[in-house]
């Protein structure tokens, strides 16, 4: 076992509004088992302006509180105040809804970092799955990734639980506790967010600004860098409560294209979850889009998964290629005829 006085110090950072309390709570207490040096950790959460109830719990676990209601509907600006705020060694996003899978989480997370001084970020290469969690965070934890868009655009972070190794990237090196794998622009997935892990000096580094700051993009900034290398834990996993259920993730999911790739927030973009000037991303579109509309490649994967983990939550996964497909397509055709109406405005 790692001595405790080589391990490094950790500020986990979240940013919250109106969070679920019990969800919350489970977090919080996912922190409090951790086998980790207490005066190593930090807790810092930046709150858009929740219900003085929501959040009133927080002392208790002595968490450093900073409320930002001005920066209500501005989750990613409010990452600035807190990226800013933290003082230790190593920073790890971990939202209201992400829980550490096991009291040994953060011993494993940081033990790349100390293996290897290239590696500036790390995160799991699962998220976690256990049978008391709802059908729908099921299917997202043994997917990899809660759209199924980014899936087949190779975009997920996360590897499906049909792999036990990372499948994404230049694999540099292979080990029984993670995988060292090294990403360019071309194929680096939507990093940065849920469990993510980086070195506070790196992350710096990049355009933390109020305009610019979106937590995959600025791992763009630092790959410019030289920042390429990345660790991928595979004994812990992180668990994401997904939320209030499938039409209100399909709705979040196209808030945020929304928000952030069709808004004043465009200007500012160095990351594209799809790229039209990108020959892989049209094909790999094309093939979702057949996918869908053919059933036989989802339900392939379904049954599949369900050979390898007994969860009948996989067969979700042609449902919600569709539901993606319906939603996607209705806003961008809505979105294209309000940029036609606009110009001849």
């Amino acid at each position: 076992m790692t001595k405790k006085s080589s391990l490094p110090s950790i500020s986990i950072l979240t940013i919250t509004l109106n969070p679920n309390p019990q969800v919350f709570k489970k977090v919080l207490e996912s922190i409090k088992n951790q086998d980790y040096p207490k005066y190593l950790i930090e807790h810092i959460i930046v709150d858009g302006g929740s219900k003085k109830n929501t959040i009133s719990f927080l002392k208790k676990y002595g968490c450093k509180l900073i409320i930002k209601s001005e920066l209500r509907e501005q989750s990613e600006a409010r990452r600035v105040f807190a990226v800013k705020e933290a003082r230790n060694e190593i920073v790890l996003w971990l939202e209201s809804d992400n829980s550490l899978s096991h009291n040994e989480s953060l011993r494993e997370l940081v033990q790349p970092f100390m293996d290897d001084n290239k590696i500036f970020s790390t995160f799991t290469l699962h998220y976690g799955i256990n049978k008391e969690m709802k059908v729908l965070d099921r299917y997202c934890a043994l997917l990899g990734v809660s759209d199924p868009v980014a899936f087949y655009l190779n975009k997920a972070d996360r590897e499906t639980w049909l792999t036990n190794t990372y499948e994404k990237g230049k694999i540099i090196k292979r080990r029984s506790n993670y995988d060292t794998v090294e990403f360019n622009k071309s194929n680096l997935p939507t990093v940065g967010d849920n469990g993510f892990l980086t070195r506070r000096k790196v992350l710096l580094k990049a355009n933390i600004s109020f305009e610019s700051y979106l937590h995959i993009d600025i791992y763009v900034d630092l790959l410019k860098l030289g920042y390429k290398r990345f660790g991928v834990v595979k004994k812990v996993n992180i668990e994401h409560d997904i939320g209030k259920g499938i039409l209100n993730l399909v709705r979040r999911r196209v808030l945020y294209v929304k928000r952030y790739s069709l808004s004043k927030y465009i200007n500012h973009r160095r990351y594209a979850v799809f790229d039209f000037n990108s020959s892989k991303d049209v094909v790999n579109l094309l093939k979702y889009i057949f996918y869908t509309v053919t059933f036989i490649q989802p339900l392939f994967l379904s049954t599949r998964g369900f050979l390898k983990i007994r969860d009948t939550a996989w067969f979700l996964h042609p449902f919600m290629c569709w539901l993606f497909l319906i939603y996607y397509l209705r806003f961008t055709s809505f979105s294209l005829l309000k940029l036609k109406l606009s110009k001849k405005l």
